[in-house]
C-alpha cells in the first residue's frame, strides 16, 4: 500500500542494497558536478574507492548492470547538463570560464 502511494507522486522505496548503493554513487557524482566547490585534484575512479571501500571496478560493474551505462557516461551526461545551465543562464560567461567551473581542462 505505502509503495502505491509513494508511486503515485513519483517516489520509489529503495528495497534492494545494490540499488541503495547506485544512488549514493549517484549523489557523490552529484556532488562533484554541481558542488563549485569541488576540487578534482584526484580522478573519478579513485575518489569513489576512496568514499566506498571497494576496488573500482566492482564498482563500475555494478552501476553499469544496474543502470544500463558506465560510471563515466554518467558524469560526462551530468556535465554537459551543467554547461548547458551555465551557458543559457550565464550567457557573458567565456568558454574558458565555463571549462574552468566544469573543471575541464584542455
Amino acid at each position: 500500500m505505502k509503495n502505491k502511494n509513494l508511486n503515485k507522486y513519483g517516489f520509489e522505496l529503495l528495497l534492494e542494497e545494490e540499488m541503495i548503493k547506485i544512488e549514493r554513487i549517484k549523489n557523490v557524482i552529484i556532488q562533484l558536478v554541481y558542488d563549485e566547490n569541488s576540487e578534482f585534484d584526484k580522478n573519478l575512479s579513485t575518489i569513489l574507492q576512496e568514499k566506498f571501500h571497494q576496488d573500482y571496478s566492482s564498482i563500475s560493474k555494478l552501476f553499469s548492470k544496474k543502470e544500463g551505462t558506465t560510471i563515466e557516461k554518467y558524469f560526462i551526461n551530468l556535465k554537459i547538463l551543467d554547461c548547458r545551465y551555465l551557458e543559457a543562464y550565464y550567457l557573458s560567461w567565456s568558454l574558458g570560464v565555463l571549462f574552468y567551473r566544469l573543471n575541464i581542462y584542455l
